[in-house]
């Protein structure tokens, strides 16, 4: 077992994944507060005995969940009004995922794989039955965020999967073919 440590100035630091080079990312709090006091929380690379904050922009929260070999990292970036964000990072530039639609609805990439496809979730607003009637007896409706498992392809064009409706899915893996 290694030691990672953490970013300069946090405690805390937690590693999700590690790709066939070494390379680790995952989330560690830095010196940093927000408004409310919280720690701020930044996802980093750790390589060749280095931890480095990915530098992800306008967060305040951010977290590498997935790694591929080629260096490239998935993960979620919440912005100071509480909206998640997914994203790929690259050597340094990093490009915000949403649906080509609405890249405002919230978003997590979950895993990346080699040829740089990525798996997560994206957020839609969705119709569901809240299981009471009304006077009449027709059921009420109400419209909350349903949870829909995505895929982005290298060039970062979003597919959104059928899901059912009243359910949510999300996506946590991806394969190579």
């Amino acid at each position: 077992m290694t030691d990672l440590g953490t970013l300069a100035g946090g405690v805390s630091s937690a590693a999700f994944v590690i790709n066939n080079n070494g390379q680790v990312v995952g989330l560690a709090d830095t010196a940093a507060f927000d408004d409310f006091g919280n720690p701020v929380y930044a996802a980093f690379l750790e390589q060749e005995g280095v931890m480095s904050d990915l530098g992800i922009p306008g967060s305040g929260y951010s977290v590498g969940y997935a790694i591929n070999d080629v260096g490239q990292v998935a993960g979620m970036t919440v912005d100071h009004a509480g909206s998640s964000f997914a994203y790929r990072w690259q050597a340094g530039t990093t490009r915000l995922l949403g649906l080509a639609s609405n890249s405002e609805l919230p978003a997590c990439a979950n895993a990346i794989n080699n040829s740089g496809t990525i798996a997560g979730s994206v957020s839609v607003p969705g119709l569901v039955n809240s299981g009471q009637f009304d006077e009449w007896g027709d059921p009420i409706y109400f419209y909350v965020p349903v949870a829909h498992a995505a895929e982005w392809s290298p060039d970062n064009s979003p597919t959104l999967m059928s899901t059912p409706a009243n359910y949510s899915s999300s996506a946590w893996g991806i394969n190579s073919f």
